[in-house]
Order: C-alpha cells, then structure tokens, then sequence
C-alpha cells in the first residue's frame, strides 16, 4: 500500500529530469510513497538519469520505457494502470516541473480537513522561466472552486495545473490518449465525482521553456472535442458553448482548414448554431462578403 503514488511523465526533459525525481525524494514528513515513471520512448540520456535515480531512491519504483513515442495521454494512463485498489493518493507530475518539499504534507493535511466528497486538493504554483531564471509566483485564479469546478472549466479554463494538485485515487479514470489535451479530459471526469478543494501556498514549480506546449489548432480543436462529449446536459452544454466560442474566436479564419469531423461533433453535441457560420467560412476558400459576414456574426 502507498499513501501516496507519485507519477513522472517525462519525453526528452533529460536536463530537467533529475531535479524532478530529486524533488519526490525530497517530500518531508512523507514516507509512504510509490514513484512511477513512464518515459515515453525519449531519444535523449532520460533513461541513464531514470535508471541511476531508481538504484538510490528511498521509495519504491516502477520504470515503464516505452518502446514507441504515444503522447502524454497515453503516459498518465499507464500510471493509471499501474494504481492498486489499496493506493489512496495519485500525484502527476511533468519530468520538466519539480515540487517543493511540503508540497505531499501540506495537501495530505488538507484532505484531512475536508469532506470524504473530496476528489482534489490544489494549490498556487510558482512559474521559472528557463531562459532568464526569474522565479514568479502565480495563483490559482478563483480559489475556492468547490463544486462549482464543472462550470469553472467548461466556461473559462483549466485553472490549476496537474502538477500542483493531489488527487484521490479511487476517483480518477483513464482518458482520451488520442487528444493531446490532458488535463481539461482528467479535471472534467474527476469534477463529476467529487469536489476540489483549495490548499493555500507555493508548492510547485511549472517550468517555462521552449519546448513547452503552447496553444495551437491542435489543441483548439482537441478542447472543441472535449467540451462537446463531456458537457451532459442543458446548463452545461450552455456553458460548454460560451468556451467553445472563444476558442473558435481565437482561431484564424485564414488558417489551415480545420478537422471537419470535430466541428461538426462539437456543433451537434452543444447545439451551437453559431459554430456553424465558423465552419462555413474556413472550409470555402476566397473573400466572399457573406462567408466574412457569417465570420463576424460569430465573433460577437
């Protein structure tokens, strides 16, 4: 039994991996914890730096090395996998990102002091940017979330990251590994289980850097997607449509064409007759006045 399960998901992060697995080794006051770490098939020095760290560690290991590269989505769910009904924690983590020693005390305190409805405990995060070494502190936007974490994410953003969270483990499932955004899909599943809950202070540290995933089409449409399946109802895919519209308003109507069957999903999942003048204008080529026209209507 582990108290605590602590997964590293890590693709080509061989510079920042050791301060990483350091920084689980370093959780005070927190004997109990099991370290998965899946390498997610790196062409860098990861599995030297994975291997040498797992002969000294003071916690129990297991090293999955992936043969073929199959995206992040693909490496929490074999963490996932990998939970034993006796597990009662999970905390995922990003090779790149390290936390700070009371980060495990701190949230395992928290959960003691709230509900047995509680799926999350989460806190503020510290932001280094790897190019000038200036280290910023950042706040979770609207603390407390509570039950209200459904409408949060369906209409704003995803408002903490994984790193700086702690999650119970008989709550989370598997998600999408086909869509490349992770967080969105685990916070929405586990919001409809339970509630999240606000543990103040700076226990983690999200790196900045070039390799960082940024907002792309990609990613636009992979949220388009996750909005349309995981909005149930009436209220939510209300919700669901005001975050949908400003993503497609982020999108350029000059860009690439974007994947047909994923608007079309989104527009017949959330009902959103809007969407379709979006559609109608990126798929026909030229500048006719209607298409832009019908773009505007959109974009008010």
């Amino acid at each position: 039994m582990a108290r605590i399960v602590c997964g590293v998901i890590n693709y080509n992060y061989a510079d920042f991996l050791k301060e990483c697995l350091q920084s689980i080794d370093e959780q005070v006051e927190v004997d109990d914890i099991r370290v998965i770490v899946v390498d997610d098939c790196s062409t860098d020095n990861s599995r030297e730096i994975i291997e040498q760290w797992a002969r000294s560690s003071p916690h129990q290991t297991e090293i999955v090395f992936k043969s073929v590269n199959t995206g992040p989505g693909d490496s929490y769910n074999q963490i996932i996998r990998r939970l034993r009904p006796e597990d009662e924690f999970l905390a995922i983590i990003d090779a790149d990102d390290y936390w700070l020693p009371r980060k495990s005390i701190a949230q395992l305190a928290a959960f003691g002091q709230s509900p047995p409805t509680t799926a999350v405990v989460y806190s503020d995060d510290l932001v280094l940017d790897n190019e000038t070494g200036v280290l910023e502190a950042r706040r979770v936007q609207s603390p407390p979330i509570g039950q209200g974490a459904i409408e949060h994410l369906l209409t704003r953003h995803v408002f903490t990251p994984l790193n700086s969270t702690l999650i119970r483990a008989e709550m989370v499932s598997e998600i999408d590994a086909s869509l490349r955004v992770c967080d969105l899909q685990l916070w929405l599943a586990t919001a409809k289980r339970g509630e999240f809950v606000y543990c103040p202070g700076h226990y983690s540290v999200t790196r900045r850097h070039k390799g960082s995933m940024s907002l792309n089409e990609t990613l636009r449409t992979d949220r388009l997607t996750i909005l349309g399946r995981y909005a149930s109802n009436g209220q939510e895919r209300s919700w669901a449509r005001q975050r949908g519209r400003s993503i497609l308003k982020a999108s350029s109507i000059d860009g690439p064409q974007p994947p047909v069957k994923a608007y079309i999903s989104y527009i017949f999942r959330l009902h959103d007759v809007k969407a379709i003048a979006f559609l109608v204008a990126r798929l026909i080529p030229g500048n006719q006045s209607i298409l832009r026209r019908l773009y505007h209507y959109l974009r008010r």
